[in-house]
């Protein structure tokens, strides 16, 4: 695997592909270089650095949004003064995030979800599925249906009576 870094007013992310060993004495050697230089190693297959989560599993990285364990799910209260163009890029912000930080498709519908449930939590009473279209409108991640509910498809129950198996199918099989 090629190192990699990453680099932002001092927080620093890299990849090593040597022992532990040997990354503890680089980083004790840079400590003691300079009285106000203290490096604090993170060092494991699941690392984070600012909003992105790092996770190696079996040499393959895979990548998602990374949520402070201390952070509650806080946005602006959408009941607030603010200009109505704030929450919507609220929102239109944290889908972005997930898209560009989830690597797979279930890791962004996790996010996705995760999103749903704060901006619920937070009192949102819009729907979501608009901002969702807009921000996905001729990409390929529009042709994911949002199912949340009877409320965003009123003939959800209708389709899944239609989608039911005929009755010869659930019949019960004798065994021999």
């Amino acid at each position: 695997m090629k190192s990699m870094a990453g680099i932002y007013i001092d927080d620093i992310f890299f990849t090593f592909n040597e022992p532990k060993i040997k990354i503890e004495a680089v980083i004790k050697k840079a400590n003691d270089f300079h009285p106000n230089i203290k490096l604090e190693a993170n060092i494991g297959s699941c690392v984070s650095f600012l909003d992105l989560l790092i996770n190696n599993k079996n040499g393959i990285l895979y990548t998602s949004v990374y949520h402070k364990p201390a952070a509650e799910p806080c946005v602006v209260p959408f009941i607030s003064d603010h200009p109505r163009h704030v929450f919507s890029n609220i929102i239109q912000a944290a889908l972005l995030r997930a898209l560009r930080y989830s690597t797979t498709l279930d890791i962004f519908e996790k996010e996705r979800r995760a999103i749903r449930l704060m901006l619920l939590y937070n009192g949102l009473k819009r729907d979501i599925h608009k901002i969702y279209s807009e921000i996905f409108q001729n990409t390929i991640g529009i042709d994911f249906r949002l199912i949340v509910g009877h409320r965003n498809h009123r003939n959800t129950g209708h389709e899944l009576v239609q989608k039911r198996p005929p009755p010869t199918m659930l019949k019960p099989i004798p065994l021999p």
